[in-house]
């Protein structure tokens, strides 16, 4: 398996069994269960890399760590309080490291929320969320959780097609999503 990001080798192994009509259904449960450990468990090549990715863009201020995982209490607890303190908060860590992906990725699950819970509702939520969105991916077009935000946010503002362009993108191809969307406004 290779990294669609930069095409680094991530992760590989060799099977070889003899494969008869009685034994195929089983062999074929074992290497699943044994692919679907190794690649995406926990301690898998997939969160491995997005270990190694959070760990390669650590933000210049722990401030605006902290920002991050008040979002992640909102998220725990959906208490309205909360939610106004990590959107207060995660608007100024942009403001202070506007380069830095993670938050921009929150603050746009902030407004999301916002929208979507009508919980501390400020002008256009959804608009917010998609510039916050848009910001994120600039940023880390790999990032498989931005993608997964972007994806929510044009389902819930009923744009189908953005939706699923979204999905099936992926990390490898934000930029060419977003540069034919430019292309198709002018």
């Amino acid at each position: 398996m290779l990294s669609a990001r930069d095409g680094t080798h991530l992760w590989a192994k060799t099977y070889s069994r003899d494969v008869t009509v009685e034994n195929v259904f089983g062999i074929q449960d074992e290497l699943a269960a044994g692919i679907s450990q190794a690649v995406g468990g926990y301690q898998g090549a997939v969160a491995k890399s997005a270990m190694q990715q959070i760990n390669a863009k650590r933000p210049e201020d722990l401030a605006a760590y902290e920002c991050l995982l008040l979002a992640r209490s909102y998220s725990n607890s959906y208490d309205p309080s909360v939610h106004s303190r990590a959107r207060d908060c995660l608007e100024a860590a942009v403001d202070r490291e506007p380069d830095y992906a993670l938050a921009w990725q929150s603050l746009a699950e902030i407004f999301f929320f916002e929208f979507t819970h009508n919980v501390n509702r400020r002008s256009d939520p959804l608009g917010r969320a998609e510039m916050a969105i848009d910001r994120a991916l600039r940023l880390d077009p790999s990032s498989g959780v931005a993608f997964t935000v972007h994806a929510s946010i044009m389902l819930v503002a009923r744009r189908d097609a953005e939706c699923i362009a979204s999905i099936n993108a992926g990390p490898v191809s934000y930029t060419h999503l977003r540069a034919h969307e430019t292309e198709a406004d002018l």
